[in-house]
């Protein structure tokens, strides 16, 4: 399908399964950088074009609107003093006054189109599987 204003080449894709692997599935491109996007996301224009911006700056990295903190438990920071290194998410986003993250999630992103192939073929094939059954993979 083309976008009538700027003849951009849209793909809209319907997997038969539901799995959350799904959104890295590598399909033809023939762009550098893909959008993947959860059917029940909405998205201010000011949103996507600032993330389509940063995302054609940097085409190698997974750029979201949606991130995420984490700590590992214990740390000298964390509020959670447990000691057997899970991960915890810290909610104030605050390093060394400004807002930082470490996980960009996946339910709105560009990202390169190498990491569809990366995911879908080289990873073990074991993680696809854990994610299917806890049904997260950010």
């Amino acid at each position: 399908t083309k976008m009538p204003e700027n003849g951009v080449d849209v793909s809209i894709v319907h997997p038969s399964e539901n799995s959350l692997n799904n959104r890295f599935l590598p399909i033809d491109l023939r762009t550098a950088t893909v959008l993947i996007c959860d059917d029940d996301i909405f998205v201010s224009l000011d949103d996507f074009e600032f993330a389509f911006s940063i995302a054609s700056e940097h085409d190698d990295r997974i750029v979201s609107p949606f991130v995420r903190s984490h700590l590992p438990r214990g740390a000298a920071s964390s509020q959670d003093k447990d000691p057997r290194g899970y991960f915890e998410h810290d909610l104030s986003f605050s390093v060394m006054g400004r807002r930082g993250y470490s996980i960009a999630l996946t339910k709105f992103c560009f990202a390169p189109g190498w990491l569809l192939f990366v995911f879908s073929c080289l990873l073990d094939p074991r993680v696809h599987a854990y994610i299917n059954e806890k049904k997260n993979c950010e």
